[in-house]
């Protein structure tokens, strides 16, 4: 079980490089192979909920099949570009706002929070169909009751087409309301509320939504200090000082090239360049002396 987690194609479906865990420990490489899993799952579910609550409410095989699959890759993309922006940055970088972190992040929990409850529902409409056929039967019958009150109907025919309208309704909509509202299907009838029914559905949900952000959660609580971030850090810092490097080197033999009397080279406003973190210290001004040397750059 365990190699069967800790694989890359799982490491992929977590936002991560599978090239760096191949080189990490087989516990940390487990839990990436973990996350990626239960994206994959969210993926999979997402997309046979949706395509079941389109079926309900079109009752078209083509519709549902591919609204369902569009919604369920759309889904996964999203996932993969959320659980992306939640890896840890192990570059140099300036100080920001520990507040506004919080509140992006906040705001991703609470856009996951309601994505999983809305995948939920067909889900819970399937599991409670029984439960809820009883219920929209019922609920049919108050609406013809009502309906007959207020039109005082003389015309059977309008009465049978009313009826064939009612049958044709799949009511997914009303089935959504009866699971996860404490509500009477009618005031003036008074039908109790299956307060079971409608906490187990509650339930159901909040697994869902639990299985919704758990991936981003386990990423979360992975600590900057942990040896993925560490051989991260190691690999990336390394390409980009390389890059950097070339790039200066190249960028000095261009301004050479000019003149053979000049000694142009690049420079920078940075100490740490090229993360460019720490601004160099503004020179103190003394004297007329001290800036033309500054100025000209005598003074280094």
């Amino acid at each position: 079980m365990s190699k069967l987690i800790n694989n890359s194609v799982l490491w992929w479906f977590a936002g991560e490089d599978p090239h760096i865990l191949s080189q990490c420990s087989s516990k940390i490489g487990f839990r990436f192979g973990l996350i990626g899993l239960l994206v994959l799952l969210i993926s999979i579910s997402s997309t046979l909920s949706i395509a079941y609550g389109i079926d309900q409410i079109l009752e078209s095989a083509v519709a549902d099949v591919l609204v369902g699959a569009y919604c369920g890759l759309f889904i996964l993309i999203l996932y993969l570009f959320l659980l992306h922006t939640l890896s840890r940055n192990v570059l140099p970088e300036a100080k920001d706002s520990k507040t506004g972190k919080r509140i992006s992040f906040l705001i991703r929990i609470l856009f996951l929070i309601a994505l999983g409850y809305l995948v939920a529902q067909p889900i819970n409409s399937l599991i409670f169909k029984s439960y809820l056929t009883r219920e929209i039967t019922h609920y049919k019958d108050v609406e013809l009751k009502n309906y007959e009150r207020h039109f005082n109907f003389q015309n059977m025919d309008e009465l049978a087409l009313f009826q064939k309208e009612q049958d044709s309704n799949n009511y997914f909509i009303q089935k959504v309301i009866i699971l996860n509202t404490l509500f009477y299907v009618d005031r003036s009838d008074q039908r109790p509320v299956n307060y079971f029914m409608v906490s187990l559905s509650l339930l159901i949900s909040m697994g869902i939504i639990s299985l919704f952000i758990a991936p981003v959660f386990l990423k979360r609580f992975i600590s900057i200090s942990n040896n993925y971030y560490k051989v991260k850090r190691r690999i990336q810092t390394k390409v980009i000082d390389q890059h950097h490097a070339a790039f200066v080197n190249e960028y000095n033999a261009i301004l050479s090239g000019f003149s053979a009397d000049t000694n142009y080279r690049y420079k920078t406003a940075y100490l740490d360049p090229p993360y460019n973190t720490r601004l160099k210290p503004k020179p103190k001004e003394r004297n007329k002396d001290e800036f033309l040397k500054w100025l000209l750059d005598e003074g280094n």
